[in-house]
């Protein structure tokens, strides 16, 4: 920072002399073109010296000009704040694990907590509920996980953030988020697709506990 402003105000002194010598130079040239039009032996040798001083002064405002553009720096954005800095910093990962048997899950930008899962092996993003009773597969997640949609029977009825819908009951039988791994995880099916599938209690339940600080969700087996 030091540096830039020694750097600055040589750039505004260099800046003056120019100035100054182009003023001189002007003087200059007025006076000359003056001292001519009294004392010229004619007309021609008056036009001679007057064109010779337009192209000094024109010379001293091309020197002035490209110096001008040259040292006078560029404005940029200003600095950032500390606030701003944090707000445009790498975003934090969706999901970390702290330890080999628990998760920490950030929440995204409307607020709600996502993570990726697998189910049977196949990666599937979840929508963490608490709301829904079971673990709840899309149609297109369940097909993705080998599960066919096709052959189920839409039978139970499935509470969900946006009420109940109709449901297949499933049996998952490998669920994993991060290092937290269960088997055989009462699940179910809808009939249509929803926004997410729904990581619900019947596998929140069965962890040790979880809970909700600093705004992150930790899960913990």
């Amino acid at each position: 920072m030091r540096r830039e402003g020694i750097a600055l105000m040589a750039g505004t002194y260099v800046v003056w002399l120019i100035t100054a010598g182009v003023a001189v130079g002007l003087v200059a040239m007025a006076a000359a073109v003056g001292f001519a039009w009294r004392y010229k032996p004619s007309i021609g040798w008056m036009a001679a010296t007057l064109a010779v001083w337009i192209v000094v002064a024109g010379t001293f405002a091309a020197v002035y000009l490209q110096q001008i553009h040259g040292l006078t720096p560029t404005a940029g954005p200003p600095a950032a704040t500390d606030e701003q800095a944090a707000a445009t910093a790498a975003p934090l990962p969706a999901a970390v694990a702290p330890d080999s048997s628990s998760l920490r899950i950030f929440p995204g930008g409307d607020g709600h907590y996502r993570v990726d899962g697998l189910v049977n092996g196949a990666m599937v993003q979840f929508l963490v509920d608490t709301g829904a009773s079971v673990v709840l597969l899309t149609p297109q997640d369940a097909r993705h996980a080998g599960i066919d949609p096709d052959a189920l029977q839409y039978r139970q009825k499935i509470d969900t953030p946006n009420g109940a819908v109709q449901g297949a009951a499933i049996v998952i039988y490998q669920l994993a988020v991060g290092p937290i791994r269960l088997v055989n995880v009462a699940g179910a099916v809808v009939r249509t697709n929803t926004t997410s599938s729904l990581l619900g209690m019947s596998f929140l339940s069965r962890l040790s506990g979880y809970e909700v600080s600093d705004g992150a969700m930790t899960l913990h087996q």
